[in-house]
């Protein structure tokens, strides 16, 4: 009893002990039974086994709690993580593995994400292609360091950065953070001090003066161009070195004088003779400038020499010849009293004469000494001939001009005078000569007048005019005949029509013309057409009179010339405009009904496939067929296009970056024996058209290209930014003036033909052998260009090579149509919703309906817009109309829609058609915003676009499940 009382005792207090607290928590007891009813051996086997179970209960609690205090400090400094990064200016991420698993806010705006699209994203991913390597061997090095790389933005945008990475302990696991600097400003501002650099040394290089910097230790610093000439070195064996090891030392001692009069903060200005390393000794004219701290401490002086040897040589000589020039004056003086020319010399200052010979003075009716020292020349000249003349004069040679003389009677005359600055005995002079012109000067103001009166009359017109004398040699043309032919006057002057005549005239459309002419008549309406140089084509309407003497002999003829281009081009544009239009016109018919024929193919087949099963014997049969419509559907995309009924996804397009990122498609396109060269104009704005189309059309004018070059040969392609109309730019009269993109593709292939030029956009025109083309790819081109209301012209020449330049008018704005990217909810489709189907064609009707059927939708059929109108009012829980546009029986879909609508708003409403969505908008038969299924289509894509316009959610075509057997 005793026993039992003893082991329950202990038992208790064994139970009591395990209770154990954690943290202030009852963890857990461990309960026993009685122990009396054991053995005593028994109950101590049991107590020791109890007792052991106890300890690792305990120590199991206890890791518990331990792990438990560490989550919550793993916890807090992932939150201390945040809060610090979140105030961090600069990137900061934390990524395991290369894949990104934290990121602030600064680092997802560098990037253009959000923070959310950014966890989960690999590093790589984020890196451009060539620094991929290089950052993939850090992470997997998972060292610390700096570096730097290029990412790309989530708008595919490249930024240079500066990454600090190194390993870390994060949520308990080892990854890598990095702190990421944009680095595109300094970069930015690294550039524009190397470019002031460049600049600086260009301009001081280009400089016909020494210029160097010293510093306050008379060491050599920078030295331009002449500097390293003179010192018969490169720069670089004198940067560093002080300048009396450089020069002798007389001229270093001379040099130093004046640098250390600069220490005091005053420039030096100096003229000095000093000798050179490359051993010559010039005379310098030199500028010493101090550069001062803000503190007024030197740092040293900058210094520009001038060569002024020849200048102190010329001095030299003209101060030797001074003497002999005295000597000669007055042999001089003899000659010029004799001389019958009037000459007369005037003081500059005050015009006051000094010498006058016998002929000036009789010019004036005055005896020589009336004349000197007594007489002033602003006596006997205008004051504005006066005042003309001093601005003419130059320190050295002659001035030549007419002007008024006034005669000491009061009268005038015009002289021509030749008048030269000289020293006249010590005197700042004029020496003046005279001829009396009066009579030839009335003459030809005369004839000036009766030249500028005919000048004017033929500048102001719009023709030219030409003439020829007896023996038809052109003796006169027009000079606006260089604006009209870009032929100057003096290509014809003295040639005869044939001489000139261009190798595209045809002689029998002349002949009547050279009849008039041998007959002495006057002809009208002769069209001349030239082949201009540059390329392109001029015509020329000429008319002709003859001229008789007044004894009636012939002297030639007279005519005009009328530039009619602008007329011919405007008709050939007009028959070209009809003549496309007509062609788009039928080939959008075509295609509508083609489409209609293929939406029956394509739907029929695809249930076929779906119910034969891709084990059917059969079932490999379907897939070439279903090919073949493939590329019917892709034939007519084609002739879309052409015929501008295309529908365009416009955006607003980068055209250097959409090159750029077409490199690597062309290269494999054109293959390796073809050099591909893009020169991207500088600060290009973009424009608006379809990217995909405008791809597609640069592909296909390179592979056209190719073709052109079989045995290989260079493919260039630029961009550049003009501004219609340009004198230099032909071929682009029907655009409207403006800003304009001008992407030009050119090669130096064989070249195309003039004949081939004038139908390369025509459809169905192939210069290729039969099979190798369809003849749509230029016309695709042209009809995209003009559906973006741009211009493409092409010029070539056989043998050299072809251009293309396609003309894009600026985007106005940054705004585009973006198109969201559809979700990929599942629906389920059918629920027993009635659909009415108004269709036309019995055969799509039909496929339509077994599709919808196979799906569960209820279906009513109509084939026209008033049965349909009747279903509509019989069938009051109608969920949806399925009606084509284009309907017999007086009203189309829309029409029909709008008066479902009016009895029940609530309906929803699908269109379909086989026009492309932009010309049936044209057409005002569907608005904008509606939807649309265009033909043919898949039964996945009509069951989507249902389910959509029903509120099932948008779906994608992989998302719709498969119909019910």
């Amino acid at each position: 009893m005793s026993n039992d009382v003893g082991h329950a005792t202990f038992g208790h207090q064994l139970e009591q002990s395990i209770e154990t607290m954690v943290d202030g928590k009852a963890l857990g007891r461990v309960r026993f039974g009685r122990f009396g009813q054991m053995s005593s051996a028994t109950n101590i086997s049991i107590l020791i086994f109890v007792a052991a179970a106890a300890a690792a209960v305990l120590c199991l609690l206890w890791f518990a709690a331990g792990r438990n205090a560490r989550r919550r400090r793993i916890h807090e400094d992932n939150e201390r993580y945040r809060a610090l990064s979140g105030l961090a200016s600069e990137g900061v991420s934390i990524h395991e593995d290369g894949i990104i698993v934290e990121a602030n806010q600064a680092f997802a705006e560098m990037y253009g994400y959000s923070v959310a699209e950014l966890i989960g994203k690999p590093v790589l991913e984020l890196t451009v292609p060539e620094h991929r390597e290089q950052v993939a061997e850090r992470l997997a090095q998972n060292i610390s360091g700096t570096y730097e790389s290029i990412s790309y933005r989530k708008d595919g945008s490249r930024i240079p950065i500066e990454i600090k990475a190194m390993p870390t302990v994060y949520n308990g696991r080892s990854m890598r953070v990095t702190l990421l600097r944009d680095l595109t400003d300094q970069q930015a501002a690294e550039k524009a001090i190397r470019d002031s650099e460049r600049q600086l040394r260009l301009i001081t290089d280009a400089m016909p003066a020494l210029i160097v910097y010293v510093d306050a230790e008379f060491r050599y610093q920078f030295v331009n161009r002449v500097a390293e000439i003179w010192h018969d070195c490169p720069a670089s064996e004198l940067i560093g070195k002080y300048i009396g090891d450089r020069v002798d030392e007389a001229t270093f001692r001379a040099a130093k004088r004046q640098y250390d009069k600069a220490r005091g903060g005053v420039p030096q200005f100096f003229e000095e003779a000093f000798t050179y390393p490359d051993g010559k000794t010039r005379d310098v004219s030199a500028s010493y400038v101090p550069h001062l701290d803000d503190d007024g401490t030197l740092l040293g002086f900058f210094a520009l020499v001038l060569d002024i040897t020849a200048r102190k040589e010329a001095e030299r000589a003209v101060a030797a010849g001074q003497e002999e020039l005295r000597q000669r004056e007055e042999s001089q003086r003899n000659i010029l009293e004799s001389t019958p020319v009037p000459l007369v010399i005037s003081r500059i200052k005050d015009g006051t004469i000094l010498f006058a010979n016998q002929a000036y003075a009789a010019v004036l009716g005055l005896d020589p000494d009336q004349l000197i020292q007594q007489s002033s020349m602003r006596t006997y000249l205008q004051p504005e001939d006066r005042q003309q003349l001093l601005r003419e004069l130059k320190p050295e040679g002659k001035t030549n001009r007419e002007m008024q003389l006034r005669k000491s009677d009061g009268s005038s005359i015009t002289v021509s005078g030749s008048i030269q600055r000289i020293d006249f005995e010590g005197e700042e002079a004029i020496l003046s000569s005279f001829l009396d012109v009066s009579e030839r000067r009335r003459a030809e103001e005369q004839l000036q007048i009766s030249e500028a009166r005919f000048r004017d009359f033929a500048a102001s017109a719009s023709d030219w005019y030409w003439e020829q004398d007896e023996n038809m040699v052109f003796t006169y043309v027009s000079p606006n005949v260089l604006e009209i032919l870009q032929l100057p006057a003096s290509h014809f002057i003295g040639k005869s029509r044939h001489e000139i005549m261009p190798e595209s005239i045809d002689p029998v459309d002349w002949q009547p013309f050279f009849d008039a002419m041998r007959e002495r008549r006057a002809f009208r309406g002769l069209v001349i057409h030239r082949r201009e140089t540059g390329g392109g084509d001029r015509w020329l309407s000429s008319t002709g009179l003859p001229i008789f003497s007044e004894t009636g002999e012939f002297k030639g003829y007279r005519g005009t010339a009328t530039d009619i281009t602008a007329l011919k081009k405007a008709e050939e544009s007009l028959l070209q405009s009809q003549k496309m239009e007509a062609v788009g016109q039928l080939t959008g018919g075509i295609a509508h009904d083609f489409n209609n024929l293929l939406a029956i193919m394509t739907g029929n087949i695809a249930l076929l496939e779906d119910d034969l099963g891709p084990e059917h014997e059969a079932a490999e049969l379907l897939e070439p067929t279903m090919r073949a419509i493939e590329q019917a559907t892709e034939l007519i995309s084609r002739m879309l296009a052409f015929s501008r009924r295309q529908p365009l996804a416009m955006k607003v397009v980068d055209v250097n970056a959409l090159l750029d990122n077409m490199q690597s498609l062309l290269h494999r396109s054109l293959g390796k024996e073809i050099e591909v060269m893009i020169n991207a104009g500088a600060d290009l704005p973009p424009c608006l058209t379809d990217p995909g189309q405008l791809e597609q059309a640069i592909l296909n004018l390179a592979i056209n290209a190719r073709d052109a070059m079989p045995n290989g040969g260079r493919l260039c392609l630029e961009t550049s930014q003009v501004s219609l109309p340009h004198e230099h730019l032909g071929g682009v009269d029907d655009l409207p003036p403006g800003q304009y993109l001008e992407i030009t593709v050119s090669d130096n292939g064989q070249g195309i033909s003039l004949d081939d030029q004038s139908k390369i956009f025509d459809p169905f025109f192939t210069t290729k052998g039969v099979g190798k083309g369809t003849g749509l790819g230029l016309s695709m081109v042209y009809g995209l260009i003009k559906q973006s209301d741009g211009h493409i012209t092409v010029t070539s020449n056989l043998g050299v090579g072809t251009t293309f330049r396609i003309y894009l008018p600026r985007a106005s704005g940054k705004s585009a149509i973006e198109q969201a990217a559809p979700s990929t909810h599942q629906v389920k489709s059918g629920n027993e919703k009635t659909i009415l189907v108004i269709e036309d064609e019995p055969d799509v009707a039909k496929m339509i309906s077994r599709i919808l059927k196979k799906h569960g939708y209820n279906i009513l059929f109509a084939g026209d817009g008033p049965a349909g109108l009747d279903m509509l009012a019989g069938h009051p829980g109608i969920d949806l109309l399925l009606t084509d546009i284009m309907l017999p029986g007086g009203l189309n879909g829309n029409q029909i829609a709008a008066a479902a609508r009016a009895e029940d708003p609530a309906l929803k409403v699908l269109f379909m058609t086989g026009y492309a969505r932009d010309i049936v908008i044209k057409q005002g038969r569907l608005e904008p915003d509606m939807p649309l299924l265009t033909k043919p289509f898949t039964p996945a894509r009509l069951i989507a676009q249902i389910a959509e316009v029903l509120g099932e959610g948008v779906v994608t075509e992989q998302a719709i499940p498969a119909p019910p057997t």
